[in-house]
């Protein structure tokens, strides 16, 4: 079982690297990204509380549909395929919660239609990977008639126990706009594809020591005590 995981995750990163794979160095983690996609390098990192911290991009412009007329247009955009491998030192966890937002749409007209689809391939450790993602909500903050605007948002959450290495590959975003008169998704640099995991650094052997040696201490105080009542 683990060689077939090993042989899984040679190929997982042999993949990655044909595609012109970049690596960035953050705390606890390396991210090895496909920079070759539209978004590009990672324009922004994350930290919270918990040891919560992660990783995302900036929406281009060019993430964009539009239908005049009626007609239908759908375009898929390539997402960055990535591989987070844990530093010495740390340990990594999840869930692996991903957010994309928010991203503007318009429609005119009776009929007019957008729809926004993310898909992709999630893997730990080398293991076999499942298909995530599905169809992006639709928050409508204008509702008059045959004129409704909005924007697309959504988030995830893949659970999973402590990891050494993930991997997201074959990630795309489909958008499709028709009907009506006019009917538009346009991303703007503020929109944004975030994901999040939680790290902890190991801690040290001299540490281990020190916390057996104090609960060695506890137990003999504990048991002194119990000896004199």
């Amino acid at each position: 079982m683990a060689i077939k995981q090993l042989l899984a995750g040679v190929f997982l990163s042999a993949s990655l690297s044909m595609a012109s794979a970049a690596v960035v160095e953050y705390d606890a983690f390396s991210l090895s990204f496909d920079e070759t996609t539209n978004l590009g390098y990672p324009s922004f990192s994350t930290s919270g509380g918990g040891g919560s911290t992660g990783f995302g991009w900036s929406l281009p412009s060019s993430l964009k549909v539009i239908s005049l007329g009626g007609v239908e247009v759908e375009q898929t955009f390539l997402l960055p395929s990535f591989t987070i491998t844990a530093k010495p030192g740390w340990t990594l966890s999840g869930p692996l919660s991903s957010f994309i937002g928010n991203v503007v749409f318009n429609e005119v007209g009776s009929g007019a239609l957008t729809t926004m689809t993310a898909t992709g391939q999630l893997s730990f450790d080398g293991g076999a990977s499942v298909p995530v993602g599905g169809v992006l909500s639709k928050i409508v903050t204008t509702d008059e008639t045959d004129v409704r605007s909005g924007f697309f948002a959504d988030s995830a959450d893949s659970a999973h126990g402590s990891f050494q290495t993930l991997t997201v590959s074959d990630a795309s975003l489909t958008l499709r706009a028709e009907g009506g008169v006019y009917a538009s998704i346009l991303a703007q640099p503020q929109n944004v594809l975030q994901f999040t995991i939680t790290a902890a650094p190991v801690p040290e052997p001299e540490s281990w020591a020190l916390l057996m040696a104090g609960l060695g201490l506890i137990g003999c105080a504990a048991r002194r005590r119990g000896s004199r009542r």
